[in-house]
């Protein structure tokens, strides 16, 4: 009798030896147009976090990946309201089931990273596999934003505009991908379950959910629209070309249609490049993720550990 280990054995496969190139000579050239074509089409799934790997069935690496997030599993509710999102490695593999190896386990991290399902919080230890590296879950965050960040966006912020994104239903996969992607440049307590704050030289953004309205709000300082604007919009752009935002300038009170082109063109005329395009390392063409530094992040909670007797700091 075939084991589920021997069936699952040719679902992950190395871009080096995937038969279909070595069968049609396809030179290693080529090979990541034919990828992407693939991933594409729905027949494998390719992304640079799996490496050197693709996999070949997604619905075997799906069935797993979606383990965690399985609303009727008892760990559900425990990475919620003990783990507050924010989960150690060991727990996680151990939710995946005894049924995957280590390395198909790791590959199916990589795989929910891709996804946006979850990011890996900066700690000392910069081991992705340590077992107690803790990878950030939005899904499980609380979903309030944090009373001290809504008082300091009313005290303190300057000359702020609001751009909103109306879309026919609540896009969560939207903006929780933009969270997981910007996990790592902001403190953990400005991130909530569909809202992040990132701080910058130039001044402060963030970027929400609002459920009521169906709509994606950036709010930003003035000061930080020449640096940081368009990046932002583009990544929460994706494959969405047509995306068309709006703009308010009295705290989204009024809206009028926003041009991002035109305002390129505007702010190409009238404003020098700022420094925080001219860092050391980046362009301004790089993605919003690779032009913003990552930041030193702290786990404070408490909660009691599987498997503990006492309250553990995690």
């Amino acid at each position: 009798m075939t084991s589920k280990r021997e069936t699952h054995r040719e679902k992950i496969i190395s871009k080096e030896n995937l038969a279909l190139c070595v069968a049609h000579n396809v030179s290693e050239a080529t090979r990541p147009l034919l990828f992407k074509y693939l991933h594409h089409g729905g027949f494998l799934y390719y992304h640079e976090y799996l490496g050197d790997k693709i996999i070949a069935d997604q619905s075997w690496a799906l069935e797993a990946i979606y383990q965690p997030l399985k609303r009727e599993a008892d760990h559900y509710a425990e990475f919620r309201d003990q783990w507050k999102g924010k989960i150690w490695l060991n727990r996680l593999f151990q939710v995946f089931g005894a049924g995957y190896s280590p390395d198909e386990k790791k590959l199916f991290l990589s795989f929910m990273e891709s996804c946006g399902l979850c990011f890996r919080m900066n700690k000392e230890s910069e081991d992705a596999y340590d077992p107690k590296a803790v990878y950030i879950f939005p899904e499980f965050l609380p979903p309030d934003k944090p009373q001290r960040l809504v008082y300091e966006w009313e005290q303190k912020a300057k000359e702020v505009r609001v751009l909103r994104y109306p879309m026919r239903w609540n896009n969560y996969f939207l903006v929780r991908s933009f969270i997981t992607a910007l996990g790592r440049k902001t403190s953990t307590d400005h991130i909530w379950r569909n809202g992040i704050h990132v701080s910058t030289p130039e001044g402060w953004f963030k970027v929400e959910l609002d459920r009521a309205a169906k709509s994606i709000l950036l709010y930003i300082e003035a000061s930080a629209m020449p640096a940081w604007l368009e990046a932002i919009l583009e990544e929460l752009r994706k494959d969405r070309e047509h995306a068309s935002w709006e703009i308010s300038s009295d705290y989204g009170n009024t809206y009028l249609p926003f041009d991002l082109e035109k305002w390129k063109q505007t702010r190409r005329e009238k404003i020098a490049p700022s420094h925080a395009e001219m860092t050391e390392g980046t362009h301004p063409s790089d993605p919003l993720p690779k032009r913003l530094p990552d930041v030193p992040q702290v786990d404070e909670r408490q909660v009691i550990c599987p498997g503990s007797q006492s309250d553990a700091k995690c």
